[in-house]
């Protein structure tokens, strides 16, 4: 620099400091990697609470395929971010409205000034979004679908999954007497293969082979295994079509037709209202009973939205004298029972939907029918009077939503073809950037029938119920969040679980979650139910009530990640009888180099009864989330690895370890083990093909 030019004024010395430190500061935040506040097992600890009511791993299976491949914040449209189940639509137009209004989100601390984004949304944020250069944002632009950049910007995974369990079932043993359901045709080892391309949310197609423990291989007509699923779909940004042919899941309005549309409990209500178009998404996950089998499309106009769908393939289920009497859904063909029972039905499907949007409201109507190639009659009982008996079944429902200022309302009525009727709806009001107030209330008569809806209720299916939720979620500050709910319910005619009609039950939550520090979270939740359900042995109803503590806390850092678990169960029964239990558990999660990434987890565990179960998500693989029910008394740890190998090639190993301290036995029938001990050994190898970048 020449010396006529060096700043020689105080004031010119403190101008050229300045812009020397931002420029210092800024290529620092530049090359900053945005860190995740919370992994997937703390993620599904904190949105899916692992519960009596079981867990979902086909839906999570695709909002884990969401989380592995995070959305560009300044990138996203505003289908892309309608698929994150915990953003509202009222959530997502705040998102894309500042960062319209800004030019960009210049870091994920932005999210704090958007309208709407509570602290837990945006921590759910923070796994599934990442955020551009810091001082470079990107306004959003159209995306180019030419075939060819889709193909050129996928990545393509391969995956393999062998199982090998360290005991012995009884079914794997010789019986002295054997017969079509003592003893299991295969081998004890499981197996699974998967082959799939994405490209963002435009373009997937794949390939799914799975063998179950205990199923042939090549044999009693598995070519070579049990289950074979695969999917094309293409839905190209800025076309007003889209398509899959293949297997596929659908879903709409609030779900008395289809799918589902809300993962979690009731303390996700004020985040579930949404207005989607997407309708259908690829069956990726290894169910085998609950998708649809053939192809489906959508198509646009500027005020409307269309779709169609068809189906057609075959259902386990136990035929008799011409009449289908129960549907098999586990998908196990192990004995030579279950396999008579594999693929006995033929299921037809078809239906669509039309839907009119404006700013503010928009209406649907959709319709569904299901044609069986027999008459359904299943075997009268005292709870299944009003379930579906014949050999078509014919659904209709109108659906709205409704969004103006802070009030939002969604809602679905629907009639069968014996016109019986079902209705769900939803109100959310937004009393200001801190407290949400919601309500949802229900009635879906006995008789009602919804082959494939999954609508929010406490009953198995989409019948026979009524029931009023009423709940807010309040953020005193930034960094603390209080959830809390309250659910009535009736059943009017009998139930599983209810030998008497009329069953009432209470269910409520208050749940609180606070950051204490940067990387540092204190959960505490408390759950508690009060349900009438039939006295053993007798024909008389009694209130038995559940109550559930969790006090857990989570330290999330640049590479290790602890959870310390705390749970705590009582079980009471009107008749008399108490049972409890209570857990502690530990979870870590380590990147070790940047290869090497460990996980593990440690509880021990003490229950009286079944009824006092306890339940804690464990680290597994991707689409195989695991809440696991522990009950009697023991440790359960899992030790599990995956190693980088190159930059294609991922190896990994997963160990569970079970130890009972109060029996010798686990299980019984052809699933029992003798022995205290249940160890089990999972491989897996992946091998991805990313695009360059």
């Amino acid at each position: 620099m020449p010396l006529h030019s060096i700043p020689s004024s105080p004031l010119q010395l403190k101008l050229l400091l300045v812009a020397l430190l931002c420029g210092v500061f800024s290529g620092l935040r530049a090359q900053m990697k945005q860190e995740a506040e919370l992994n997937w097992e703390d993620f599904l600890s904190e949105y899916c609470p692992a519960d009596e009511e079981g867990l979902d791993v086909q839906q999570l299976e695709w909002l884990e395929s969401l989380a592995q491949s995070p959305l560009q914040i300044n990138r996203a449209s505003r289908e892309n971010l309608l698929q994150l189940p915990f953003l509202s639509t009222a959530q997502v137009d705040s998102l894309l409205a500042y960062r319209e209004r800004k030019k960009g989100f210049l870091s994920p601390g932005d999210w704090m000034m958007v309208s709407g984004m509570d602290f837990t949304t945006r921590r759910f944020l923070s796994l599934f979004v990442s955020c551009d250069s810091a001082w470079t944002p990107v306004v959003a632009e159209p995306h180019s679908s030419t075939r060819r950049n889709i193909w050129k910007s996928g990545t393509h995974a391969l995956e393999t999954r062998f199982n090998v369990p360290f005991y012995r079932r009884a079914g794997y043993e010789t019986p002295s007497s054997p017969s079509r359901s003592n003893y299991y045709v295969g081998d004890p080892w499981a197996h699974w293969l998967r082959y799939r391309f994405t490209s963002g949310s435009q373009c997937s197609y794949g390939l799914i082979l799975q063998k179950d423990a205990g199923e042939p291989v090549a044999k009693e007509g598995f070519y070579p295994y049990d289950y074979l699923s695969a999917h094309f779909l293409f839905r190209p940004e800025g076309k007003r079509w889209a398509f899959v042919v293949g297997d596929y899941e659908l879903y709409l309005n609030r779900g008395l037709l289809f799918g589902k549309t809300l993962y979690g409990g009731p303390e996700r209500f004020g985040s579930s209202l949404r207005d989607d178009d997407r309708f259908f998404r690829p069956h990726t996950s290894a169910d085998e009973s609950r998708f649809f089998r053939g192809a489906a499309a959508t198509f646009s106009g500027r005020y409307w939205v269309g779709g169609v769908f068809g189906s057609y393939r075959q259902a386990d289920a136990r035929i008799e004298e011409g009449e289908i009497l129960t549907f098999y859904t586990n998908g196990l063909h192990r004995t030579l029972n279950e396999i008579d029972h594999r693929q006995q039905a033929d299921v037809w499907a078809g239906g669509g939907f039309l839907r009119w949007k404006s700013k503010h409201l928009s209406l649907t109507l959709a319709n569904s029918v299901t044609h069986f190639s027999q008459m359904v009659n299943p075997t009268l009982r005292f709870y299944n009077n009003y379930v579906f008996r014949g050999q078509t079944a014919v659904t209709s429902s109108l659906g709205y939503f409704l969004n103006y200022g802070k009030w939002t309302a969604q809602g679905e009525g629907a009639f069968d073809n014996g016109m019986h009727f079902a209705t769900e709806h939803l109100v959310s009001f937004r009393a200001g950037p801190r407290l949400t107030a919601y309500a949802q209330a229900r009635f879906l008569t006995p008789e009602f029938v919804s082959l494939y809806g999954e609508v929010q209720t406490r009953n198995t299916r989409p019948r026979n119920e009524g029931g009023v939720i009423l709940g807010c979620n309040l953020s005193p500050f930034n960094q603390w969040q209080i959830s809390a709910w309250l659910d009535f319910y009736r059943f009017p005619q009998p139930t599983y679980t209810a030998c008497q009609p009329g069953a009432k039950g209470l269910d409520f939550q208050v749940q609180s979650l606070l950051s204490l520090k940067r990387n540092l979270t204190w959960e505490v939740r408390y759950k508690g139910r009060l349900r009438q359900r039939t006295v053993t042995n007798e024909q008389i109803l009694e209130y038995r009530q559940t109550h559930r503590l969790r006090n857990a806390f989570r330290w999330n850092g640049r590479t290790l990640s602890v959870t310390g678990q705390f749970d705590a169960t009582l079980a009471t029964r009107q008749t008399g009888g108490t049972n409890h239990g209570w857990m502690c558990s530990t979870r870590v999660a380590w990147n070790a180099t940047k290869h090497w990434q460990l996980k593990g987890f440690l509880s021990y565990f003490s229950a009286t009864d079944y009824e006092a179960s306890l339940y804690a998500y464990e680290p597994n693989w991707q689409g195989a989330a695991t809440s696991t029910a522990f009950f009697d008394r023991g440790i359960h740890a899992v030790a599990m690895a995956e190693c980088k190998v190159g930059t294609r090639l991922f190896l990994g190993a997963r160990f569970s370890s079970t130890r009972y301290l109060n029996r010798s036995t686990q299980s019984s029938g052809t699933e029992e083990i003798r022995s205290p001990w249940k160890n089990d050994l999972s491989l897996q190898l992946r091998y991805v093909l990313k695009p360059k970048k």
